[in-house]
C-alpha cells in the first residue's frame, strides 16, 4: 500500500510495513508518523505513534502500575523514562550513512483524546527530537524506527519544507513480511534546494504541522557549538 500526497509545504508518504507477522490483523498495526524538518544547521524529528482502541487499552494498563484506573505523575514519569530508554536503542537518525545523535526537544506527550486514563480508546504518543547537523542539497537522511518492534507498522513519512532546502520522502521498496530485514522500518529522505519561486512562496505563507506545535514542555535547543553533532 503506497500513497503520496502534497500539502503546500508538506510532503507525505504512506508505507504499510507488516514486520514480524505473517498475517497481521488490522488491530495489530501501529501507525508511526515520522515528521522531519531539515534546516541548514539542524534537523527536527517528530515521531507520533497512534494506538488503536485495543492496543491503547493494553498500553494504558502498563502505565497504570497500581491498577487504580488513573495515571499518577510518578506513573507517567516511569513510563516516559522507559520510552526514552527504548528510543535511545530503537530510534536512529542517519545522514549520508553516518549515525547522528538525537537529543530530546520536548518531553514525551501522551494524547488521550479526552478519554479516561484507562479506557479502550485510541491514543497518540508524540516524541520530539533534534540533531545538530548541517544539511545540504544532495544529502540523504534515513530515519530508522524500530519502536514497538513486536507490532507491525504503518509508516507515514512527512517532510516540512523550509525556506531554502527541502526534504522529500523517498518511495520505498515493497513492504516487509514475516522475518523481513530491519530496513523495512526505515524511511529515507532526499535533501534538495528549493527553486526561487518556491522560496518566494514559502516566505509568504506558513503551515504549522505536528513538528512545530508549540508546547510548554519544550526542553529547548542548546546554542550551537560551531560543530555539527555526531
Amino acid at each position: 500500500m503506497l500513497m503520496r500526497m502534497r500539502y503546500f509545504r508538506n510532503v507525505v508518504l504512506l508505507l504499510a510495513v507488516p514486520v514480524a507477522f505473517a498475517h497481521p490483523e488490522l488491530g495489530d498495526y501501529l501507525k508511526h508518523r515520522i515528521v522531519l524538518s531539515a534546516k541548514a544547521d539542524h534537523i527536527d524529528l517528530t515521531v507520533e505513534i497512534t494506538f488503536d482502541a485495543g492496543r491503547s487499552y493494553e498500553e494504558r494498563q502498563k502505565i497504570d502500575a497500581d491498577k487504580d484506573g488513573k495515571f499518577s505523575r510518578a506513573e507517567r514519569e516511569v513510563y516516559f523514562a522507559q520510552i526514552d530508554s527504548a528510543a535511545g536503542k530503537q530510534l536512529q537518525l542517519v545522514v549520508n550513512g553516518k549515525a547522528r545523535n538525537l537529543v530530546p526537544l520536548f518531553d514525551p506527550e501522551l494524547d488521550l483524546f479526552d478519554s479516561r486514563d484507562v479506557e479502550r480508546h485510541p491514543h497518540v504518543l508524540r516524541l520530539s527530537y533534534f540533531a545538530e547537523v548541517k544539511c545540504a542539497p544532495g544529502d540523504v537522511v534515513t530515519v530508522v524506527d524500530n519502536l514497538w518492534p513486536d507490532n507491525p507498522a504503518i509508516m507515514l513519512a512527512e517532510a516540512q519544507e523550509e525556506e531554502v532546502i527541502r526534504a522529500t520522502p523517498r518511495q520505498s521498496n515493497a513492504p516487509g513480511v514475516a522475518g523481513s530485514a530491519p530496513a523495512a522500518r526505515e524511511v529515507v529522505f532526499d535533501i534538495s534546494r528549493l527553486n526561487a519561486a518556491a522560496i518566494k512562496k514559502s516566505s509568504s505563507s506558513h503551515v504549522c504541522g505536528a513538528a512545530c506545535r508549540h508546547r510548554s514542555a519544550s526542553k529547548g535547543r542548546p546554542a550551537t557549538s560551531g560543530k555539527p553533532g555526531r
